[in-house]
């Protein structure tokens, strides 16, 4: 069974500080706040949110990191190498159709003092550039070669890069949705994207990691 993280615009209780594809970020300030690192987590958010940037190019192609979002801290396990179908669903637009924007995606095992100890998926594009409205985009891909060992507390990064394919030198915008209610359907409009990934294994958490939550609810409900 797969496990299923939403992209969410809560900051991260831990995770990195800056990228770590091995792409380079022609747009290193690009968002702002880039290297903020955001919560994925299972439940979906509540309203759709958005991130958008200003690029001009002059050269192609240009990878530019939008986002950095962090997995719930997790159990030790065997995470399965070259697994199939992992998924990356989210949505954006380009301003312009001159801009021949993809989205793109790096994901990787990170672990507190190391950085990255696992690239699961190398950067990969989307085959199909964005349009100029709201649109959802939904990528497989097949993981890296090799069972790996995770630790306890270890977590899993998705950065969600752009990349622009043009050699204008013309200012374009690139939006990403996330936080929403409605899972993205690929080449389909939408307004309220939920933006999320799927690993296509059943992850687990170390014992008690939900217990904060239900004490706080507990504490909510009697007073």
């Amino acid at each position: 069974m797969a496990t299923k993280w939403y992209l969410r615009s809560s900051a991260a209780a831990a995770g990195p500080t800056g990228e770590l594809s091995t792409d380079t970020d022609s747009f290193s300030t690009v968002p702002t706040s880039k290297n903020t690192p955001l919560d994925m987590t299972v439940a979906k958010g509540a309203a759709q949110t958005s991130v958008a940037g200003v690029y001009n190019s002059g050269a192609t192609p240009l990878y530019s990191m939008m986002r950095m979002f962090v997995s719930p801290a997790l159990a030790a396990q065997t995470l399965t190498g070259g697994a199939a179908n992992y998924t990356f669903a989210v949505a954006g637009t380009e301003s312009n159709t001159n801009m021949n924007l993809y989205p793109r995606y790096f994901m990787y095992v990170w672990r507190s003092g190391s950085g990255n100890v696992k690239t699961i998926v190398a950067p990969v594009s989307e085959a199909t550039e964005l349009p100029t409205v709201e649109t959802g985009r939904v990528q497989t891909a097949t993981g890296a070669a090799g069972d790996f060992s995770i630790e306890e507390n270890d977590r899993i990064v998705l950065e969600w890069w752009w990349d622009i394919q043009n050699t204008k030198t013309t200012n374009y915008t690139a939006t990403g949705y996330f936080e929403g209610t409605t899972d993205p359907v690929d080449a389909t409009e939408t307004s309220d994207a939920a933006s999320y990934v799927s690993i296509p294994q059943t992850l687990t958490y170390p014992a008690g990691a939900g217990i904060p939550i239900r004490i706080a609810m507990f504490h909510y409900m009697n007073h």
